[in-house]
């Protein structure tokens, strides 16, 4: 009755056009053109074609599950902000917990060579399970910049009730609270450093 293509820019084309609907996670030229009905997943993203926009969250563990003072970083690469991140974490006093999928980041060695490594931890390849029982424990979640796409890593912050640090363009964007910086993360160093229990539980209300 129905076909659901969960990323409009996978490969394989659907015949039944009046059938289908795409997930649109980002933008991409001519390429969801595959569908005639497309959902847009944030609104980031622009298409020309017919489209509703809805975000998608689960129900997620919302257990009032023990904290730790750790940030949860996915997929983060770094790119030309090493210098910046690197900063942060000699500033924070929360551990640092990064997920990829392969150890490929030359990034990581750098972050690994700071004095103060022993607040980072690294996790490659680890199946979902893993993940997100660390994601209840943390903190906050950190949603990597974008101008142009979804980040899963907001649907697990929404769905886990665990509170972000997104960067104020986006944040506008989406509308939801969240601990927000303008252009650079160490904007939010004191701010998290001195985060109050009842701050924090606010937040998350």
């Amino acid at each position: 009755n129905r076909i659901i293509k969960l990323s409009s820019f996978d490969d394989f084309k659907i015949h039944s056009k009046n059938k289908s609907i795409a997930l649109v996670h980002y933008n991409k030229e001519n390429d969801i053109l595959n569908c005639k009905k497309n959902i847009i997943i944030s609104p980031l993203v622009k298409i020309d074609t017919p489209s509703m926009y809805k975000l998608p969250i689960y129900i997620g563990d919302k257990s009032k599950n023990q904290k730790t003072k750790s940030i949860i970083f996915i997929g983060r690469q770094f790119h030309n902000e090493i210098d910046q991140f690197s900063l942060f974490i000699q500033k924070i006093n929360y551990k640092l917990i990064f997920f990829s999928r392969k150890k490929t980041n030359q990034s990581n060695k750098k972050l690994l060579s700071l004095t103060n490594s022993d607040k980072i931890e690294f996790n490659y390849g680890k199946d979902v399970e893993f993940m997100v029982n660390k994601l209840k424990h943390a903190s906050f979640i950190y949603i990597d910049k974008k101008d142009d796409r979804f980040s899963g890593a907001i649907s697990l912050a929404l769905s886990h009730n665990i509170p972000m640090i997104i960067d104020k363009f986006q944040q506008e964007k989406y509308k939801f609270p969240a601990i927000t910086y303008e252009k650079n993360i160490n904007e939010v160093v004191t701010k998290l450093n001195s985060f109050s229990d009842n701050e924090y539980t606010r937040l998350l209300n």
